[in-house]
């Protein structure tokens, strides 16, 4: 499975988590389970984000928090959305693993 991190740096598994999905500069994409290991590309910026990460394969973000529109422009690419991640890109992917982080798909708008 693919999943993509909003991130601080462009560092990989050590690069911070950045705070938000718009904003922010890199996203670290990470195949679990997979061939392709981990990758970090530029963020196009806005919206075109989403598009541009469904475009590479990945199955899920996984972000501190994201607004409702961040939300319905990510699952209108077809890619599923969970929440509350902090630390590292390393440190997601175990809150990941151990089911830690919430899904926002389809439920829990956000408050913003």
């Amino acid at each position: 499975m693919k999943l993509a991190i909003p991130s601080a740096g462009g560092s990989g598994l050590g690069s911070a988590v950045c705070p938000g999905f718009y904003g922010c500069a890199y996203f670290t994409i990470v195949d679990i389970g997979g061939s392709s290991g981990v990758e970090v590309v530029l963020a196009p910026g806005g919206g075109a984000s989403a598009f541009a990460l469904a475009g590479r394969g990945v199955q899920a973000v996984l972000a501190r928090e994201v607004s409702e529109i961040e939300r319905l422009t990510i699952t209108g690419a077809g890619m599923r959305v969970f929440t509350g991640a902090s630390g590292t890109v390393q440190d997601v992917i175990g809150l990941f693993m151990g089911n830690r982080l919430t899904e926002r798909s389809d439920v829990n708008p956000c408050c913003h």
